[in-house]
C-alpha cells in the first residue's frame, strides 16, 4: 500500500513519541534498589548507558528526504517543534546522565574511583559536576522544558535535584502561574 507523506516525515514523529516516553519515565520518583548482588544495579546502568549511546547517536531531525525542521508546526509555546525537541533531547541526556551515575553509586558505593561508566557502546560522564555544574539559566531551562512535556515531569525534577534551587524556585513559579488549570491543581 503507498503511504502519502512518505517514510521521511513519519522519523521524526517517531522519534519524538520514543523521546517523550522516555523522558516520561522519568516522571516517578527515583527509587532506590536492594540487591545483594550488585550485577543487577550494574546492569539497569548499562541499559540506561546503552539507551544514551543510542540516543546521541541518532539525528532526532533530519533535513534529508525533504524536511525541513523550519517547516514544522509551532508549539503553543511559540517555540519551533525542531527546538522543543532539541531541547527535550539536552533535558534527557541530563537525566540520563545523572540517573546513571545514581545506578553506579548503588552498585557500589564506597568506590573512589567516578568519572564514566563504561560499556560496550561507550562511555557516559558521570552525572557529578557535569550534571550540578549547569549554570542558573540551564537549570530553569531544563525546569521549563520539563513542564512542558508535563508539569509532574517538572515536579519530578526538584526530587532528583534537591540541591539545586532553580529547579524549586521555577517549578514554583510554573505551579503559581498556571494554578487556574485543572491538572495543576491535582499535582
Amino acid at each position: 500500500a503507498g503511504m502519502k507523506g512518505g517514510v521521511g516525515l513519519q522519523i521524526p514523529l517517531l522519534f519524538g513519541r520514543i523521546l517523550l516516553a522516555a523522558l516520561h519515565w522519568f516522571t516517578s520518583s527515583p527509587t532506590f534498589y536492594q540487591h545483594s548482588d550488585t550485577t543487577v544495579n550494574l546492569s539497569s546502568a548499562q541499559a540506561v548507558l546503552t539507551f544514551a549511546a543510542i540516543l546521541e547517536a541518532i539525528n532526532p531531525l533530519p533535513t534529508a528526504n525533504g524536511i525541513n525542521p523550519e517547516g514544522l508546526s509551532r508549539l503553543p509555546s511559540g517555540l519551533q517543534a525542531a527546538d522543543a525537541q532539541r531541547e527535550q533531547v539536552e533535558l534527557l541526556k541530563l537525566l540520563l546522565g545523572h540517573e546513571i551515575e545514581r545506578l553506579k553509586v548503588w552498585a557500589a558505593p564506597l568506590e573512589t574511583t567516578s568519572g564514566t561508566v563504561a560499556s560496550k557502546a561507550g562511555t557516559a560522564p558521570a552525572g557529578g559536576t557535569k550534571v550540578m555544574g549547569a549554570s542558573a539559566a540551564a537549570w530553569i531551562k531544563f525546569t521549563s522544558t520539563a513542564w512542558e512535556v508535563d508539569p509532574q515531569l517538572a515536579l519530578a525534577l526538584t526530587e532528583r535535584f534537591p540541591a539545586v534551587p532553580e529547579v524549586e524556585a521555577r517549578c514554583a513559579t510554573l505551579v503559581v502561574k498556571h494554578a487556574h488549570v485543572p491538572a495543576v491543581q491535582v499535582l
